[in-house]
This record gives structure tokens, C-alpha cells and sequence, in this order.
């Protein structure tokens, strides 16, 4: 064990009869474990009497509490080197380890944040150790459906404090078919090779389409890099693109993009969602929108921004859905507000001209390279109907809440950058 140190004992005695009896005792003792020691002892003894009968030594020896490690012959002095190992028999060992704190960040586990619980934690334990030295712990966590677990690599607790460990979560990638669950998290400390239970927490465990209605999370359904999403995004570019006829560069971008957005509409319809949430939504990935035609605002908004990322454009998500806790009930359709797409149309800014934009048309932004250029509001539940509807409608909600300012801190707008 670490900092457990070597122990060195040495003992002489000194005989009191007549025949002066003399031992030295030299033991090393090596800890091996918390509770097992390798010890090496070097015994000494000797008598000023040249010779010594063994009846003599027996009568004399039976008059003290003398302790021989072997049977001595009628000549001394001896000399003995035992090896062995100590350790307790039928001992009631006392945990050194005591569960001081449990904190729970996340009782929620939704399976598309895989990646997020494996870099934040859902939980947090404090372990006071009271040992007067340090003690080598493993934490570990699993789920009673054993569908999730952790293991901790290997920890050092320092003698009377409270050492602070970070409970993650590893999900497995394959969760398809998989519905919402309740289970328990057990978190288990592994202590010299004993495993024991500190504790145990209610979690529900969410299936891979269940979304926490955050919109930062709502990223993780944008598979752009999928290759059904790749194959089924640059087949229709390269179709548009090889139709194309205009001269003018510019123009021809944009003409691309428009037609591309009217490409993908033709592709899929909108079909209300009337189980929709603000904390718990069921979200389709864009290769579920491909395969069943049709999906809600969240499906739509996915499905374009994945096509649109798959071949080149960046994407930005406006959120202008009321902040409400998960208590709040009762809330209809229309009060759960909208999320609307604003697409990079990859054209810099000082070509607008030759776009005969008008004022509200378009939205002056930087991308990710911090390059200012043109952007269109586009709204997806209106992809059937074609790019100029989905545009038109786009540009009437960017206007409405953000410009016109109609925003609130009961109604916020958000945009975040996929």
C-alpha cells in the first residue's frame, strides 16, 4: 500500500537464572495489504554455560513464560530465521471508508446525451476515510436494468478527509428499440478487493429519441455525417447543381440553395405532434424522417439542418418557446411556441446586391469562420409547400420576435448555432 511503511522491531532478553540466558529478536515486517503482512524474523540465543544438559533447560524453562520458535538441543547458542505471513482470523474489520455526502445532478438520463455523461457527471459522492493512511479506492456505478455503468479508475483517499468523486455515465451507442424506463443507479466502493453498496438512486432512463426540450440538446439528433443523410443530401445537390444555368456566381449559390430546400420539401410533410412538451418531446433522427415521410416541427428542423450541414451550409436554430419548469401543466398546442431554422447562404455580405434582397429578406450574420454574410429565416413545417412559403413565413416570425422586439423574458428567443 502507498505510504504504508516497513516496520522494524528488534527485542533482546535477559535471562535471570543461573545459567544466563540470552535471546535477540529482529523482525521486519513488509504490509503486503491493509490487513496481511509478509514478515522476516532473525533470532539469537545463547548461554555463558558451555554446555547445557536438555533436562537442565526443559526444568529451567518450565519455570518461566519463555516463547521458543523451535526445539532446542542441549547446545546453544542457536541461531533461527523464520518466514511467514500474518494476518486476522475470523476479525470483524471496521470500513474504513464512510459515504459522507451524495449529490444527484441528473436524475433524468436521456440516451442521446451519451457523450454529455461521459464528460459531466450525474452524480458526485463524498468518501471520508478514517484510517491515519491513504487507502486505494475504485468507485464504480451500474443500472439494475444493466443497460448503463461506470467504472472509476483508481483513487487515493488521504487519511481523515473527505475525498470528492465524480459518478459518470457510459451509455451504449446501440439503444434503438429501446422505450423510457425507471431504474436505480447503484454505486458501489471497492476497498482491498471488497465491493460494497454505498448507496443507490432513482433515475429515469430515457429511450434514443426522447428529447429534454433543450436546444442546445436538440443538436444531438443533426447527424449531418450519417451516410443515408450524406447519400440522400449530395444526390440532389449535384442533380440542381448540374442544372443550373445562370452565369452570375452569386446567384447561382443562391439558386442552388433555394432549390435544394424545395428538393428536400418535396420529400417529406408536416404531421402535428400532439404529445409535444416543453421537457420531454419525442424527437425523429433525419434517416426515421427519411424513412417514415413526415414528422413535427423538431423532426422537420433536424431533417433540413442535417441536409443543408451535409452539404456545406451552417445552420442556426431559433427557439422562441416560453421558459416554464416541468411542473407546469396544462398548457395547449398553441402556447408551447416554435423553433425556425436560419440558414448561411455562404454569400458575403458586400454581394447582396446582385441578390435584389429587400431589407427583411435576409439577415446580416457571422458564420463560423467570422465571416459577415447573408442568412434566411426558413420555416420548416412549411417545407411541402416549397422554399418561397418557407422562406416567406421564416422571415414574418424573425420579424415578429426579434426585430419588433415581442420577445420577453416570459417568451425569449434563443439562437444557437448547430
Amino acid at each position: 500500500m502507498r505510504n504504508t511503511p516497513i516496520s522494524i522491531v528488534a527485542a533482546f532478553y535477559k535471562g535471570i537464572s543461573r545459567f544466563s540466558y540470552n535471546s535477540i529478536d529482529v523482525k521486519t515486517s513488509i504490509p503486503i495489504t491493509r490487513d496481511i503482512s509478509f514478515y522476516l524474523t532473525y533470532i539469537d540465543t545463547w548461554t555463558s554455560e558451555n554446555v547445557l544438559s536438555a533436562s537442565d533447560f526443559v526444568a529451567w524453562r518450565s519455570t518461566l513464560n519463555v516463547r521458543t520458535h523451535r526445539r532446542l538441543n542441549d547446545r546453544l547458542p542457536k541461531r533461527s530465521l523464520l518466514l511467514g505471513i500474518e494476518m486476522p482470523i475470523n476479525k470483524r474489520t471496521q470500513n474504513p471508508l464512510q459515504l459522507s455526502r451524495l449529490q444527484v445532478f441528473h436524475s433524468d438520463v436521456f440516451s442521446s446525451k451519451r457523450s454529455y455523461y461521459s464528460e459531466y457527471p450525474i452524480a458526485e459522492i463524498s468518501l471520508r476515510n478514517d484510517q491515519n493512511y491513504e487507502i486505494p479506492i475504485a468507485v464504480s456505478a451500474r443500472t439494475t436494468d444493466g443497460l448503463s455503468s461506470y467504472q472509476s479508475p483508481t483513487i487515493w483517499a488521504k487519511p481523515m478527509q473527505a475525498t470528492r468523486v465524480p459518478i459518470y455515465l457510459y451509455l451504449p451507442y446501440e439503444m434503438k428499440g429501446l422505450f423510457t424506463s425507471e431504474t436505480e443507479l447503484e454505486i458501489f466502493a471497492e476497498v482491498d478487493g471488497r465491493k460494497r453498496m454505498l448507496d443507490k438512486i432513482p433515475v429515469v432512463l430515457h429511450g434514443p429519441n426522447n428529447w429534454d426540450g433543450s436546444i442546445v440538446d436538440l443538436s444531438n439528433f443533426v447527424t449531418p455525417n450519417d451516410p443515408v443523410v450524406q447519400s440522400n443530401a449530395r444526390l440532389q445537390y449535384l442533380d440542381i447543381s448540374s442544372s443550373s444555368d445562370s452565369i452570375n456566381n452569386v446567384v447561382s449559390a443562391f439558386q442552388r440553395l433555394t432549390a435544394f430546400v424545395d428538393s428536400l420539401g418535396t420529400k417529406v410533410n408536416y404531421i402535428n405532434d400532439p404529445t409535444t412538451s416543453l421537457y420531454v418531446d419525442q424527437v425523429q433522427y433525419p434517416i426515421e424522417t427519411i424513412k417514415t415521410t413526415g414528422g413535427d416541427c423538431e423532426d422537420l428542423v433536424v431533417y433540413l439542418a442535417s441536409h443543408l450541414m451535409a452539404v456545406g451550409h451552417h445552420v442556426s436554430v431559433a427557439d422562441i418557446r416560453p421558459q416554464i419548469s416541468k411542473s407546469d401543466q396544462g398548457l395547449t398546442q398553441d402556447k408551447l411556441g416554435h423553433l425556425f431554422l436560419i440558414v448561411d447562404t455562404n454569400i458575403k455580405i458586400e454581394y447582396l446586391k446582385q441578390l435584389e434582397l429587400e431589407e427583411f429578406q435576409y439577415i446580416s450574420k457571422l458564420n463560423n469562420f467570422g465571416e459577415q454574410t447573408i442568412w434566411l429565416p426558413i420555416e420548416a413545417t412549411l417545407l411541402s409547400k416549397g422554399f418561397n412559403e418557407a422562406w416567406k413565413a421564416g422571415i414574418g416570425q424573425y420579424y415578429k420576435y426579434v426585430i419588433s422586439g415581442e420577445n420577453t423574458s416570459e417568451n425569449p428567443v434563443n439562437i444557437h448555432n448547430f
